[in-house]
């Protein structure tokens, strides 16, 4: 749906702590307003995907483990709002954010030029050590 087209869930709080994904389709979704919480979240399996969504305005924390399956953001657009895998855990998944845009999510770029956790891919632009 077209980004003016208001969706009944932009701008409310989800609330997904402890919830474990084997599976989902968040493609094109709009995190813009409200807060959203992965807090101990397991994403253990399947597929995951977040791509084409937009954050944007909104806090959305990805206190995450990453522990089997793919979660792809390519094509995921990051601005405004805070994005934050500060305390997430890469031990196992595919992440791909190759072609997402913007600026990087904080926690999610290692410092100076440390390699990155295995299966986690990052633009050039985010890391341009290696991704």
């Amino acid at each position: 749906m077209a980004s003016e087209h208001a969706h009944s869930w932009q701008g409310h709080d989800f609330d997904f702590t402890d919830v474990t994904f084997d599976g989902a389709d968040l493609s094109d979704a709009r995190f813009s307003g409200g807060t959203v919480s992965f807090a101990g979240e397991e994403f253990s399996g399947g597929t995951v995907s977040f791509s084409g969504a937009e954050f944007s305005g909104s806090a959305v924390d990805f206190w995450a483990r990453f522990s089997g399956g793919t979660v792809s953001f390519s094509g995921a657009r990051f601005s405004d709002g805070t994005v934050g895998f500060d305390s997430a855990t890469f031990c196992g998944s595919a992440v791909d954010f190759t072609h997402a845009l913007g600026s990087a999510p904080s926690g999610l770029v290692p410092p100076n030029e440390s390699s990155l956790p295995t299966g986690l891919s990052l633009p050039s632009t985010w890391h341009p050590a290696g991704s």
